[in-house]
């Protein structure tokens, strides 16, 4: 089954990473969450789009099969 492991950038002071006590500050700000918000629109439209629209769900889907043949 396709899957999406999506990521996006959260501004932190000294440019630190995930699992870290400077992101987890930076992940409980305005920003962060605006940039969340538009993530997770954006996820759910494409969602839509492969729910909805039979060409997009059959490309999606050729190139798994393509994937896993490799």
């Amino acid at each position: 089954m396709p899957s999406l492991h999506a990521l996006f950038n959260i501004p932190t002071e000294d440019g630190v990473g995930p699992h870290n006590a400077g992101f987890a500050k930076a992940a409980g700000t305005e920003v962060a969450h605006d940039k969340a918000i538009i993530v997770g629109k954006t996820m759910a439209l494409v969602g839509f789009d492969i729910l909805t629209k039979d060409d997009v769900y059959e490309s999606i889907r050729a190139d798994w099969e393509k994937a896993m043949a490799a």
